[in-house]
């Protein structure tokens, strides 16, 4: 199978190419038996869209059993592996070490993925490598920091939108629908911090997105509650799984799950975000939707169809 290429922007792209080949050894003190790092961030999202300048290399970890295990005094080894390399400082803070090099940094930091299991492989600058998918990257931007967001990750809502609206769909609905409309209020409180942060942030960007880049709270607060869903709806229909959605501002939209056992609808249901939204945002319980998936599965190749709709409370 051919991976879909990724091509970093520079600086960080100069500065992975640089670090890369050193990178897994480095991490080996850090990382638990079997686990596996992540590519994620603004600089996953600039490489896909264009859409602004960035500095950030942005590795992340899935929760460990080592509280601790990101603390600089823990991590001695990979801080000088990137010394070695050129690093000038570093920082350690909670869940994030972050280490500085001249023009770029490399943001290391541990978090639970939201759609799980949704990253996927790609050649990232002519490197098999591990992504976050674009939903995984916008959900930890609204999940992990959205009540104190920088500027840029507005924006980065907000140009969601227009270029890759289906991944920001599924990363809004990975949250209740109250903390998304919390998240809206508190951008719409700092709307003059964010419209001063924006002309110095975000002066290099396509004209097209410069209508964005002049107002990002209101056109990232417009994004954010236009796609959340209103109401989803399970189909099963000659053994496959079709999961339609209406949103807020009435888009819709469809995609087929894989159903060809439970063990493939449980996974299919986490990938998508399903799982995450039926937890958050409807009565039901994922288990009972993945068992009446199941079932009708196996009904439906008889020529029936079975729905279930899912309403937002």
């Amino acid at each position: 199978m051919t991976l879909e290429p990724l091509e970093l922007p520079n600086p960080p792209g100069r500065l992975w190419e640089h670090i890369r080949s050193s990178l897994d050894e480095a991490l080996v003190e850090i990382l638990d038996p079997g686990e596996q790092w992540a590519l994620g961030g603004g600089t996953v999202l600039a490489a896909e869209w264009k859409h602004r300048a960035t500095k950030d290399i942005d590795l992340k970890l899935e929760p460990g059993n080592r509280e601790d295990r990101l603390e600089p005094e823990q991590n001695r080894h990979y801080i000088a592996t990137l010394e070695a390399l050129g690093a000038k400082k570093w920082l350690g803070r909670g869940n994030q070490l972050i280490v500085s090099f001249d023009k770029s940094l490399v943001d290391l930091f541990e978090s639970r993925s939201r759609p799980k299991g949704a990253q996927v492989t790609r050649r990232v600058n002519g490197r098999s490598e591990r992504v976050l998918s674009n939903a995984q990257i916008l959900a930890g931007k609204l999940i992990g920091r959205g009540m104190l967001s920088p500027t840029k990750d507005l924006y980065d809502v907000a140009v969601a939108r227009r270029v890759d609206r289906r991944a920001l769909e599924t990363a809004v609905n990975c949250l209740p629908r109250r903390t998304i409309e919390k998240i809206a209020s508190r951008w719409e409180g700092l709307t003059g911090y964010h419209q001063r942060k924006a002309t110095t942030e975000l002066t290099a960007v396509p004209e097209r997105f410069r209508e964005i880049a002049l107002n990002p709270t209101a056109h990232a607060v417009e994004a954010a509650l236009d796609c959340r869903y209103r109401q989803v709806t399970l189909e099963w229909h000659h053994g496959h799984l079709q999961m339609r959605t209406l949103t807020e501002d009435g888009e819709q939209g469809s995609k087929t799950l894989p159903s060809t056992s439970r063990g493939e609808i449980d996974q299919g249901a986490e990938q998508s975000g399903l799982a995450d939204y039926i937890r958050r945002n409807t009565g039901f319980q994922v288990a009972t939707i993945v068992e009446l998936a199941e079932t009708a599965r196996e009904q439906s190749k008889t020529e029936r169809t079975h729905t279930i709709s899912l309403l937002s409370h």
